[in-house]
């Protein structure tokens, strides 16, 4: 079908590319994306609006990385125009008042809500069993 896009010819037609176009074909394989689960084909549509709000959140990341000062910060998961990420401990607490203010900056652009929270017990666990695999 003319309106799938198939991995192999993604692969191949960007082999050449820079590393940031490989780093996101190989996110494009994580839960929750476009060819997790061993998927071989997906819905271009669908594909090209993974592409975008993997932009956004790329960007959200880089925002966060540039005013927490840290460079570990983890995108847990992002589905749809949701997104969680992982902040390590701030060695600066200032920093924190920082992200926050960024954050209600960007929010008159691009992000409608957000939230900050300790990880639950559920979170953890999850971690935990994900990394035992």
């Amino acid at each position: 079908a003319s309106d799938l896009l198939y991995r192999q010819r993604l692969q191949s037609a960007l082999s050449a590319s820079s590393e940031s176009i490989s780093e996101k074909v190989a996110r494009s394989e994580l839960d929750g994306a476009p060819f997790a689960q061993g998927t071989m084909a997906t819905q271009l549509d669908v594909f090209a609006d993974w592409w975008i709000l993997d932009d956004m959140v790329q960007k959200m990341k880089a925002l966060l990385m540039e005013k927490s000062g840290e460079s570990n910060i983890v995108v847990l998961e992002h589905h749809g125009l949701s997104s969680r990420f992982r902040l390590p401990q701030l060695a600066d607490q200032a920093r924190l008042a920082q992200i926050f203010e960024s954050l209600q900056g960007e929010q008159a652009r691009d992000i409608n809500n957000f939230s900050v929270a300790q990880s639950s017990l559920e979170q953890v666990f999850n971690d935990f069993a994900r990394r035992a695999v």
